[in-house]
């Protein structure tokens, strides 16, 4: 009986592993497990980026086109102010314009930017634009005679920020840049001195009514990185507490450009 266990005795012990042995496999796998999150990281990071980059872009277009198609209706010589474009949209100042469908008939749109918190998701800043109906802008119209149509429409006339309102998701800000031909010469229009925006038509001592040669439209919007960090970051939830937005919009906001001419000035 004891040959038997002097037998089987060693056999139990090589049959385990040593704590030495856990160790050196523990640090094998973590090592592998480091290596094969690099690749994969290394694979995903472009496939992100360049699907934040789409996306955006998606949302550019639509929101360009939309912006460039009402701005080339305008209704000039319907009298009022006819283009209104604040001088910092960002802070939710609505950029607004009179326009006149193909069949004549006259509405009122505003563009504007706001925070969008769709559903119980994160807040995010987006744009918004609303048209008033033919009824409406007819009546502010009229009211206005030759002063501010968009005076005379009041505050609270458009509707606010909601499903139906919302063009596009992560825009943070959007610009519309005037240009004038004026003296036989084209330049950038200036805001009104006293207002910060700019009222066209635009009255000048030597020329009258003016209105814009052509319009540049400036749209920058944030990739869906940008928006997790600023969500995080408004919430108090982020990795890194010494950013701010301007950072967060110069990191990973894309700007896009698009230039019209308008019909009426041609």
């Amino acid at each position: 009986m004891s040959r038997f266990r002097h037998i089987i005795g060693p056999q139990r012990r090589r049959a385990g592993f040593t704590l030495l042995e856990l160790v050196v496999a523990a640090a094998l796998m973590a090592g592998l497990l480091i290596l094969v999150f690099q690749i994969v990281s290394a694979v995903l990071n472009p496939w992100t980026r360049e699907t934040d980059r789409v996306t955006a872009a998606l949302q550019a277009d639509a929101a360009l086109d939309a912006l460039a198609a009402d701005l080339q209706s305008i209704a000039v010589g319907a009298g009022g102010t006819v283009l209104h474009i604040p001088a910092d949209p960002a802070s939710g100042e609505p950029l607004r314009l009179l326009r006149r469908d193909p069949a004549g008939d006259l509405s009122v749109v505003a563009y504007w930017i706001d925070r969008w918190t769709p559903g119980a998701g994160r807040e995010v800043p987006a744009l918004f634009a609303a048209a008033l109906p033919p009824e409406a802008a007819w009546t502010a119209l009229q009211a206005a005679e030759d002063s501010d149509i968009f005076d005379a429409l009041g505050t609270g006339a458009f509707p606010p920020p909601g499903p139906d309102t919302l063009l596009a998701v992560g825009v943070v800000n959007f610009e519309v840049i005037a240009w004038i031909r004026e003296g036989g010469t084209t330049r950038r229009a200036d805001p009104t001195a006293g207002t910060g925006a700019l009222h066209f038509p635009l009255e000048t001592p030597d020329s009258g009514n003016i209105l814009p040669v052509f319009l540049d439209l400036r749209l920058r919007i944030l990739s869906n990185t940008g928006l997790d960090r600023l969500a995080a970051l408004r919430d108090g939830s982020s990795e890194f507490p010494v950013e701010t937005e301007a950072d967060i919009h110069d990191r990973f906001a894309t700007t896009f450009h698009r230039r019209i001419r308008l019909p009426a000035t041609r």
